[in-house]
């Protein structure tokens, strides 16, 4: 009977009771292990409820950024390639509109034909010249032939007078 009247201290279980009294060191560590996983269920939740989500702790990204320069000006009329895409040296990036190229193309054909066709005029020229040439200056010879009697036949008359 006198157990009956007892009271359990800390550290012993009641009696009558099926549990083993709890120390202070297991409450702690159930504790420990209860704050541990409570931490894990929260951070593998966040990182479910995040795993498709882009994040960056700066406003740079971190990578090889290229910049691309034209070797000629005009519009854009296609682009090839999406943002954040990779591509291969030599790949396509974008369009440029051909139109104004193309009429600078016939433009510059068409003063080609312009200077073939006066360098052609020049060549005909030239061996008409060639040909002539030795005429003329035969009659040049011969006006100067005649121009000299006529200052000879002058220069007589003057002397006569």
């Amino acid at each position: 009977m006198d157990d009956l009247h007892t009271l359990p201290t800390p550290g012993q279980a009641a009696p009558g009771s099926a549990r083993p009294p709890r120390s202070g060191r297991a409450r702690a560590r159930l504790a420990v292990i209860l704050i541990v996983l409570a931490v894990a269920a929260g951070a593998a939740g966040e990182w479910w409820l995040t795993r498709n989500e882009i994040t960056t702790d700066d406003a740079f990204i971190d990578g090889h950024a290229i910049t691309l320069a034209a070797r000629v000006a005009g519009t854009v009329v296609a682009l090839a390639v999406h943002d954040n895409e990779f591509v291969q040296p030599g790949q396509v990036v974008l369009r440029i509109d051909p139109r104004p190229y193309r009429a600078a193309m016939q433009a510059a054909q068409a003063r080609l034909a312009e200077a073939q066709a006066l360098a052609t005029e020049a060549t005909v020229q030239l061996a008409a010249i060639r040909i002539t040439a030795p005429a003329r200056l035969e009659a040049a010879r011969a006006a100067l032939a005649a121009a000299r009697a006529d200052a000879a036949r002058a220069d007589a008359e003057w002397h006569r007078q």
